[in-house]
C-alpha cells in the first residue's frame, strides 16, 4: 500500500529506516492523530461537508454538522492506523528490505 516510500538504494532505506525509528519515538497515537485525524480526517471532514452543502445541496444543520463531526475524525483514526501497520511491516520485516541490506 506504502511501498512508493520504500527505495531499493540502500543508503536512501537508511536514511528512510531513520526517519521512521524518529516518527516511532515520537509515538503510534501522535502519529495517529496527526497524520490520520487531522491529516486526513479534518480534510476530509471540510471536503465532504462542502460537497454535501455545495453539489447535493443539502442544508447544513446541527445534525449533519454532528455525524460528520463524528465519522471523519473517526475513520481518520482508522486511517492513521492503518498507515502505521503498513509502515511497521515495511521497515520491520526483513524481506521489505533490499537486497544488500538484508545481512544487516
Amino acid at each position: 500500500m506504502f511501498s512508493h516510500f520504500k527505495s531499493t538504494d540502500p543508503a536512501v532505506f537508511e536514511r528512510q529506516c531513520k526517519k521512521w525509528e524518529e516518527t516511532i519515538r515520537r509515538g503510534k497515537l501522535r502519529f495517529i492523530l496527526t497524520r490520520g485525524v487531522l491529516g486526513w480526517g479534518c480534510w476530509m471532514l471540510v471536503f465532504m461537508t462542502c460537497m454535501s452543502v455545495f453539489v447535493d445541496h443539502h442544508k447544513l444543520d446541527m445534525s449533519t454538522v454532528v455525524i460528520e463531526l463524528a465519522i471523519w475524525p473517526l475513520a481518520g483514526y482508522g486511517v492513521g492506523l492503518g498507515m502505521w501497520r503498513s509502515l511497521e511491516k515495511q521497515f520491520h520485516d526483513p524481506a521489505n528490505k533490499p537486497p544488500s541490506i538484508i545481512g544487516n
